[in-house]
């Protein structure tokens, strides 16, 4: 009597059969194919309860069957070779197993010769090369969003540096920009949080170039000349893996000090220790008068500063009464001083933060027309650490 109760009935049992899965593995939506040639296509196919000898793959072209049902090799892989005439076309790969089951998966692909050009932004292999948009702005060699700059206008942007992609412990944020060959382009990256890194890649996105430093010892300035057309990326990321905020500037690679905005200019050099310069001058009857209007005799002094520098700069005279101009990269003015507290009201001074990387020009001048002397222009960069 008790085997009785624990008798079990199995008459209510069904089997389970799990579903197969298939993917073609040689090509994606959007590849090309040469038109009127046989492709060989790839697949995988697998089944939780029977083994690839239980197993029947059939390929399929536009609904028509192209490949006759056939077992897939020992380790479940498929193939097939297709010929597509048409613009475009369908290629499925069907699985189905002893209990027929099935599944399936398919690619768009479509016909092109080599000698057709790339056509950006359509999502093809237009050119059949195995790429698809290269050379086009956005085709973005790494996983993250792009950025698009010009190496024709100067640009400034914010990031942080942990909402990028992460690589080996490092953020980085990249920016695409469509190089012209011979192009002088300069890259500053500043940021108080970690040291700076800048790298360059090709359009195969290979490393072309970097740099850590060369803007105040930790903040990366590569200056470089584009030396093939093409859609080049700036890659920002840290010295050291750390996360913080951070300013990139992209601009034309005008850091020649002397040639910038004046027509006669001397050059002060900040950027090299100690971080302070001095030029001696003389105005007198004949320099430039093109500051205050005739009369007021000017001479210039360029220096190249940072994003991030506070530049003081003073001009001392005792010959006659100092004033002094300060004009941006683009030679629009910024500020002028004829008064400056600490040295008295015969000398100049101009505090300046920079906002953006290039060269500056100070336009030592008289206060007073006709007046004629010796004169001394001084500036020191400090910046925050």
């Amino acid at each position: 009597m008790l085997i009785a109760l624990f008798a079990c009935n199995d008459s209510g049992v069904t089997a389970f059969n799990a579903e197969p899965t298939a993917e073609i593995l040689s090509h994606a939506d959007g590849d090309g194919v040469d038109p009127g040639e046989a492709t060989t296509f790839e697949g995988s196919v697998s089944d939780p309860d029977d083994g690839p000898s239980r197993l029947l793959a059939t390929w399929s072209l536009d609904g028509d069957e192209v490949c006759e049902a056939t077992a897939p090799d020992d380790a479940g892989l498929t193939s097939c070779e297709v010929t597509i005439t048409e613009v475009e076309g369908t290629v499925s790969l069907l699985v189905t197993d002893s209990q027929n089951a099935s599944a399936s998966d398919e690619v768009d692909v479509v016909t092109c010769v080599p000698e057709d050009a790339e056509v950006c932004d359509n999502g093809i292999d237009d050119d059949c090369d195995g790429r698809i948009d290269e050379d086009c702005l956005g085709t973005n060699c790494f996983d993250d969003d792009d950025t698009f700059v010009s190496e024709q206008a100067y640009t400034l942007l914010i990031g942080r540096m942990d909402e990028g992609e992460q690589v080996e412990g490092y953020f980085r944020d990249d920016f695409e920009f469509e190089g012209t060959a011979g192009a002088e382009f300069a890259v500053h990256m500043w940021s108080t949080a970690f040291d700076t890194r800048v790298q360059l890649f090709d359009q195969d996105c290979e490393l072309y170039l970097e740099a850590s430093d060369g803007a105040r010892g930790d903040n990366a300035f590569l200056s470089f000349q584009v030396p093939t057309d093409g859609i080049w990326t700036i890659v920002a990321t840290g010295d050291i893996p750390l996360e913080g905020e951070y300013v990139i500037e992209f601009l034309q690679d005008e850091t020649e000090v002397g040639v910038n905005c004046a027509r006669e200019t001397a050059a002060l050099d900040i950027v090299s220790e100690p971080w302070t310069d001095t030029v001696d001058g003389i105005l007198q009857s004949g320099d430039q008068e093109n500051i205050a209007g005739a009369g007021f005799y000017n001479d210039d002094v360029e220096y190249l500063a940072f994003y991030g520098d506070t530049v003081v700069s003073t001009d001392e005279s005792t010959a006659h009464d100092a004033a002094m101009a300060l004009f941006d990269p683009d030679c629009q003015l910024v500020t002028y001083n004829d008064d400056s507290p600490e040295g008295g009201t015969t000398n100049a001074r101009v505090d300046h933060e920079v906002e953006r990387t290039g060269i500056y020009t100070l336009t030592p001048f008289t206060k007073y027309q006709y007046q004629t002397g010796l004169y001394t222009v001084t500036s020191t960069a400090t910046w925050a650490e």
